[in-house]
């Protein structure tokens, strides 16, 4: 084509994946507070970090800690421990949802805000 000539070719952007996409077993998801996925038909939300006990990075304590982590599936809601690694929790008749690892650790100074939150989990 020639300087100035209009190319037949058009690009279509491809769209973000849905918060709300659905996954498939044995895949790892990253949640932050109110984000939702589709896992077994259900919705599941990550709704909140709770009890933040967590040891601090960098101290020394004679117990880990814990972090209560809320999840809705459907209409109800869930806790997972991170105390007890690889809390989960049944969905879908034989699939699991299971906690793997939340982020940030536990800081010496200052709260974690909800939102700074990320929460690791399985679907299995």
């Amino acid at each position: 084509a020639g300087c100035g000539a209009a190319s037949s070719a058009t690009t279509t952007p491809t769209p973000p994946p849905s918060s709300a996409s659905p996954i498939v077993t044995g895949t790892q998801v990253t949640l932050a507070p109110g984000a939702k996925v589709q896992l077994g038909g259900q919705t599941v939300t990550l709704r909140s970090v709770k009890n933040d006990s967590r040891c601090p990075e960098h101290t020394e304590c004679v117990w880990a800690g814990d972090a209560t982590v809320s999840v809705e599936i459907g209409a109800r809601s869930y806790p997972l421990h991170w105390a007890r690694r690889a809390s989960a929790v049944d969905v879908a008749g034989d699939h699991r949802l299971t906690l793997l690892d939340l982020a940030p650790a536990a800081r010496a100074a200052g709260k974690i805000r909800q939102a700074d939150y990320r929460v690791t989990l399985r679907y299995s």
